[in-house]
């Protein structure tokens, strides 16, 4: 099912310059998980992780051991949740619902693993 574009200017721009907008725009918040993410599952150490407003912690206490790794596959699968959400705007997944789904199950899922490590 075809819709009317968010923001009309955007349909004139070429396909690749799109897409690579989107990714521009995504990159350094799932960058910021990712890098999180990894070093967690590989350290098996999560350190405190403060959020965009001072004072509001993203992970509260440090992690350790098993706790932390799964703590950082939960910070994958939020990574992986904006990214889905680049995806989702791009006009690859114009038709494709699947597409518009996977970033909200991402993240229920990364959310969910976080909160029941803490």
């Amino acid at each position: 099912m075809w819709r009317l574009p968010v923001f009309p200017k955007d349909e004139e721009l070429p396909t690749w310059l799109h897409s690579a907008l989107l990714a521009i725009v995504v990159a350094p918040f799932s960058g910021f998980l990712l890098f999180h993410g990894v070093r967690a599952i590989f350290r098996a150490h999560l350190p405190e992780i403060e959020g965009p407003d001072f004072g509001i912690y993203l992970v509260r206490a440090p992690l350790f051991g098993s706790r932390a790794v799964v703590a950082g596959i939960g910070l994958l699968f939020l990574s992986s949740s904006f990214l889905g959400l680049a995806y989702a705007y791009s006009r690859f997944s114009r038709d494709h619902w699947p597409g518009k789904v996977l970033p909200w199950v991402l993240l229920a899922i990364g959310l969910g693993m976080l909160v029941a490590v803490q």
